[in-house]
C-alpha cells in the first residue's frame, strides 16, 4: 500500500547515508549531513552467523540536531566523510533552519529475502523479512544465515522515518542512494512505496560504486508523521548483486499557505490513528485484535456558532502548504446553534458497483483504519490498509435535533495517497443515478467537489449512507481524510425563488384608470395565466398565455368599482400575487 506524499521544492538540508571514500577533498557544506554506514568492527547493527546466530531484521538510528546546528547520530553512522579517491564531495555541515534544531528523530532500516515485484500497491514491500549484514566498508547486505552476503536476486533493503518530532511546517525528503560493488550489468529496482507507480530501474558504475539520484521519484515525509517504508531497493534479477552505502535525505521547509475560516461550512479532518496521539480516532487494530466497522461522531454548535467536534475529527483544517484551504467558520443562522448532531462513517470491504437502487451500498462490513495522518482506510484484519479495489467508505449524518427549515449539504471530499492514475468512485446514495468519479492528484492529495450531486439531509431526518466513497480498480488505492458539509436554511431558497420570479413581471397603471396590464418576457414563460381577484377572494376574470398581445396580458379596468384588488400570475411551478388600486 501507498502513503503519504508531500512534493515541493524549498529551503534545505541535506542528509547521506554514506559508506566509502572516494575522494580527495571534503567540503562542509551547511544544511547538509552525509550519514556513513559503519562497519560491524565500529559498532553498527549487523547480523552474525555465530555461534551463536544472531539475525537482525531491522534498525532504528537516532538523528540529532542540537541549538547550533550540529549533527550526531547513533553508532550505526558517522556523519563525517572520508576522503574521496579524486574530486571533491560534500560532507556534514551544520543545519540551519532554526525550527530543525534542538530535535531528534529517527531513520529505519528494514531487510527483506523476498519483496513484492508485481506493480500494484504491494510494489517493493518486503513480504518476508531477512537479515541486516553489513561489510568491513559498512556496505549494506541481505542474509538469510547471518553469512555476509549482498542484495542478491529478489532480496531488499527499505529506508523510512520517524519525524514525529518535527514540526509539520518542515519535511524530509529521500533524495539519493549510495552503492558498492554495482557493476554496470547489474540494475536495482528503487519504489516509492509512498505511491508504487514511481519507480526506476538504477544501471550499475563502470567503477563498481557511485551515487544515484532518486529525487524525481518524490518520496518525502511529512513533519509530525512516521513512515517507517517509504522508499525501498532491491535486486530484479540474478545477475545483480550489490550494496547500499548510504542514502541522501534532504530536510525542507514547507511554503505555508492560507487557512480560511467559511461561515455555515463544517470541515471534518480525520485525526490519526497512532494510539501515541491523542484524541486519535476510532481506528480498528491488530493486537488485540479490534475491528471496528462504523463510528459516530458528534458535532456540536454553541450559542455563538462556535463548531466542536468529538476525538475522531478536527474542525480545524490544517496550515496548507501552498494556496488557501477552508476550514470550519461560525455558523450564522440562528435556528441552528445550540444544537448537536452526528456524522456516521462505516466501512465496507465490498460495495455493490451495480447501477441501480443500490450501488455504493456497503454489501459487507469491514474495519475502519486511521493511519498516521488521519487517513481512513479499509481493513479486515487491523492491520493498515488504505481503500483498495472494491472497498469503501460510506457517510451520513443524524439531523433529528436541527429544525425543518434547515438541511446539510456534503459538498467536498479529501484525499490522500491518491495519484493520476487513480479514481474515486463517488455515489449519492439518496439517489443513484447521481454519481461522478474523481481523479487522483499531481501532489497525491488535494480536495474534490461533489456539490454537484446534490447530497442533502433534511433537518428532522437521519439518513446515516448518504453518499459512498470506493476504489473502483485495481490500479486505486487511497484514503479519505476529511469532508466539507455546509448548512443551509432552506426557506431561503424559497424566498429567493420567489422574489426572483416576482421580478420577472411588471403590472402598469398602478393606480387604475383604465386597461390593467401584465407585462412579461414571453421567450422564459411559456405558459403564464393571470387572474383578477377582487379583495373579498372572488376571481373576476382569468386570462392565459395565449390571450397575450406584445408580452402581456390586458384586463379591462374602467368597470371596476374603486377599491383594493390583486392580480395572481402563476405557471407550471410558481405563484405571485401583486397588489392594484383603482381610484
Amino acid at each position: 500500500m501507498k502513503k503519504n506524499i508531500l512534493k515541493m521544492g524549498f529551503v534545505m538540508a541535506m542528509f547521506a547515508l554514506a559508506g566509502t571514500a572516494y575522494s580527495q577533498t571534503t567540503t562542509p557544506v551547511n544544511n547538509l549531513v552525509r550519514l556513513i554506514s559503519l562497519s560491524p568492527a565500529a559498532g553498527a547493527t549487523t547480523s552474525v552467523a555465530g555461534p551463536p546466530a544472531s539475525i537482525f531484521t531491522e534498525d532504528d538510528s537516532t538523528i540529532t540536531v542540537d541549538a547550533a546546528g550540529v549533527v550526531t547520530i547513533g553508532t550505526d553512522y558517522t556523519p563525517t566523510a572520508a576522503l574521496p579517491s579524486s574530486g571533491t564531495v560534500n560532507t556534514t555541515g551544520p543545519v540551519t533552519i532554526a525550527s530543525a534544531k534542538d530535535k531528534t528523530f529517527i531513520v529505519r532500516l528494514s531487510a527483506g529475502l523476498v519483496v513484492d515485484q508485481t506493480v500494484g500497491p504491494a510494489f517493493g514491500a518486503i513480504t518476508t523479512t531477512g537479515g541486516i549484514q553489513r561489510a568491513s566498508d559498512g556496505g549494506i547486505g541481505v542474509t538469510p544465515t547471518g553469512a555476509s552476503s549482498g542484495i542478491d536476486n529478489g532480496e531488499g533493503i527499505n529506508f523510512g522515518l520517524d519525524l514525529t518530532n518535527l514540526p509539520s511546517t518542515l519535511a524530509v525528503e529521500i533524495s539519493a542512494v549510495y552503492f558498492s560493488t554495482f557493476g554496470t550489468a547489474e540494475t536495482c529496482t528503487a519504489v516509492n512505496r509512498q505511491d508504487t507507480s514511481k519507480f526506476t530501474n538504477l544501471v550499475g558504475f563502470s567503477g563498481n560504486s557511485g551515487r544515484k539520484d532518486i529525487a524525481t521519484l518524490g518520496i518525502s515525509i511529512p513533519g509530525g508523521t512516521v513512515d517507517y517504508d517509504a522508499v525501498a531497493f532491491f535486486s530484479p534479477n540474478a545477475t545483480s548483486s550489490f550494496r547500499i552505502t548510504s542514502i541522501e535525505i534532504k530536510i525542507v521547509e514547507i511554503p505555508q499557505g492560507t487557512v480560511v475560516p467559511v461561515d455555515n461550512l463544517i470541515r471534518l479532518n480525520s485525526l490519526t490513528g497512532n494510539q501515541t496521539i491523542t484524541p486519535n480516532g476510532t481506528t480498528s487494530i491488530q493486537s488485540p485484535l479490534s475491528i471496528v466497522t462504523q463510528d459516530d461522531s458528534n458535532i456540536s454548535v454553541d450559542a455563538s456558532g462556535v463548531v466542536t467536534v468529538a476525538s475522531d475529527y478536527n474542525p480545524t483544517a490544517a496550515q496548507p502548504i501552498s494556496g488557501t484551504t477552508n476550514s470550519t467558520g461560525i455558523v450564522q443562522i440562528a435556528e441552528a446553534r445550540s444544537k448537536t448532531f452526528s456524522i456516521r462513517m462505516s466501512a465496507g470491504s465490498v460495495i455493490d458497483q451495480t447501477a441501480g437502487a443500490s450501488f455504493g451500498a456497503i454489501t459487507t462490513t469491514a474495519g475502519i483504519q486511521r493511519a498516521n495522518d488521519g487517513g481512513i482506510g479499509v481493513t479486515t484484519t487491523g492491520a493498515s490498509s488504505g481503500i483498495d479495489n472494491g472497498e469503501g467508505i460510506n457517510f451520513g449524518l443524524d439531523l433529528s435535533n436541527l429544525p425543518t427549515k434547515l438541511a446539510v449539504e456534503i459538498t467536498a471530499v479529501y484525499l490522500s495517497t491518491f495519484g493520476t492514475i487513480e479514481s474515486c468512485k463517488v455515489v449519492n446514495r439518496q439517489d443513484t443515478s447521481k454519481n461522478t468519479t474523481v481523479v487522483g492528484f499531481e501532489t497525491n492529495s488535494g480536495r474534490s467537489d461533489i456539490s454537484s450531486l446534490g447530497i442533502s439531509i433534511p433537518g428532522g431526518t437521519a439518513d446515516l449512507d448518504a453518499v459512498s466513497f470506493f476504489s473502483p480498480d485495481t490500479s486505486s488505492n487511497f484514503r479519505i481524510t476529511g469532508l466539507e458539509f455546509k448548512i443551509i436554511d432552506t426557506t431561503l431558497g424559497v424566498k429567493d425563488a420567489a422574489a426572483n420570479f416576482s421580478s420577472q413581471f411588471m403590472v402598469s397603471q398602478n393606480p387604475v384608470t383604465e386597461a390593467i396590464s401584465v407585462h412579461y418576457d414571453a421567450t422564459a414563460f411559456q405558459n403564464i395565466s393571470a387572474s383578477l381577484i377582487d379583495i373579498n377572494g372572488r376571481i373576476i376574470e382569468s386570462k392565459s398565455a395565449k390571450n397575450t398581445v406584445d408580452n402581456k396580458i390586458v384586463f379591462e379596468g374602467s368597470t371596476l368599482k374603486s377599491g383594493v384588488y390583486l392580480i395572481q400570475i402563476t405557471d407550471n411551478k410558481s405563484s405571485v400575487t401583486k397588489k392594484i388600486i383603482k381610484k
